[in-house]
């Protein structure tokens, strides 16, 4: 078994810089990235499940408690969400696992739990039972992704008795808490479906272009660049996503051109050459193949992560080709290895003339995690300080905290806040 305070078998060396860890699974790997430090101030109290302080009371009296609270558990699904004594601004989380051994440990990895507090991510066994349980508190409308390592094995898998599971390899069980739901545009609503075509490949790239509802070859539209096409038609289903906010006439009907990479890190680390590509060859040949015309000032630029990095790198080297960036989590603490200071783009915009270019930034209230490296800021910290210094520079800029992590879940839950200021 893996102890509380050791988690090197779960790391290994980052193929980019091999004297820094870097998590073996994917969901670890965004939960170290962003939630490395998250503050534990809404947590630190060991809030209690009352449902399980219920079962305490019924094991005394009771010798099929246990048996039917599981047959309850199993119907209801995993985990506990149950109202806050405090009021409705926080919602208790309870998370479970069976198991009979009493030597067992499991831990529970979430892109809004910190790594650097590994106690707190093990549950704690009822005692004389099968019940493994840890209750945090959180806010109401926080979007949890999350999975379980059972027993100390080095694997992580999602929770057996949770239905609801982001597939894919940044996926993990869903928490959706009461003030979440409202705010999920990503499922079907009988909308008019868009279509969606793959493009040629080229630069060794892959790419493909979303047409709107009732496309009219030789027309006009706004125009939608999107990094990272695998996350934006995987785990954060964009084109539904645009599907229901078309038909609900939050935004325009617009052409979404979503821009593959031949070498991720290379290709969105500020790489002139992968701006190039995307204002010189993408868009042209996009346009050409589905017979659409735009204009640099209705066309946008999208990215998540180091995409959102990416994005505005690429508006600000082809201003007359991107007006509009929209940057979700950027990576705005990157620097390249030639730089002993973290935040490099916040440096380039500083001591630059301002460019033609609106700023849409979005951050989660839970990216406040921060590398070993010294001297890095929390993912929040760093859009903080680019919003600062935009709004210092006079560009036109939005910034916005929504209520999430590092992780697709939250990205899908931002994106209806976000898209329909892309083209006002």
């Amino acid at each position: 078994m893996i102890g509380i305070t050791d988690f090197s078998a779960y790391l290994h060396p980052n193929p980019l810089y091999p004297d820094r860890l870097q998590p073996r699974q994917p969901l670890m790997r965004l939960s170290c990235l962003a939630a490395l430090a998250v503050p534990l101030a809404a947590q630190i109290e060991e809030p209690r499940s009352p449902r399980l302080e219920r079962l305490r009371a019924d094991l005394k009296l009771n010798p099929h408690a246990e048996p039917e609270f599981w047959l309850e558990v199993t119907r209801t699904g995993t985990p506990l969400i149950e109202p806050d004594p405090s009021g409705p601004t926080h919602t208790l989380v309870t998370f479970l696992w069976r198991s009979s051994n009493p030597a067992a440990g499991v831990i529970v990895f979430a892109t809004v739990l910190p790594l650097n507090d590994p106690a707190r991510q093990r549950l704690a066994r009822l005692p004389g039972t099968s019940i493994w349980h840890r209750t945090y508190r959180f806010r109401s409308d926080l979007p949890i992704l999350y999975e379980l390592s059972p027993d100390g094995q080095r694997g992580l898998q999602p929770d057996p008795l949770n239905p609801l599971v982001l597939d894919g390899p940044l996926g993990g069980s869903i928490a959706l808490l009461p003030a979440v739901r409202h705010r999920d545009w990503s499922s079907p609503r009988n909308a008019p479906p868009g279509t969606r075509h793959t493009l040629p490949p080229a630069a060794d790239r892959t790419a493909s272009v979303y047409l709107p509802p009732g496309f009219k070859p030789g027309s006009e539209y706004p125009v939608l660049v999107v990094l990272d096409e695998d996350i934006f038609t995987g785990p954060v289903p964009l084109p539904t996503i645009l599907d229901n906010l078309i038909a609900a006439r939050r935004i325009p009907p617009l052409v979404a051109v979503l821009a593959g990479s031949r070498n991720r890190d290379a290709d969105l680390a500020s790489s002139p050459a992968y701006a190039a590509y995307l204002a010189e060859e993408l868009l042209p040949a996009a346009a050409r193949q589905f017979q659409f015309s735009r204009t640099g000032a209705r066309t946008a630029i999208l990215g998540s992560s180091l995409g959102g990095l990416a994005a505005a790198c690429a508006a600000l080297d082809a201003p007359e080709q991107f007006r509009t960036v929209a940057a979700i989590s950027g990576s705005f603490r990157w620097r390249p290895e030639s730089a002993a200071e973290p935040e490099w783009l916040a440096r380039r915009l500083a001591t630059a003339p301002p460019a033609p270019v609106r700023f849409l930034v979005a951050v989660g209230t839970h990216e406040t995690g921060t590398p070993e490296e010294p001297g890095n800021p929390s993912l929040l910290t760093a859009a903080r300080h680019l919003r600062d210094v935009l709004q210092a520079k006079d560009y036109d800029t939005h910034y916005h905290e929504f209520p999430g992590a590092h992780d697709p879940l939250s990205w899908t839950l931002a994106l209806p806040d976000l898209l329909p200021r892309l083209f006002p």
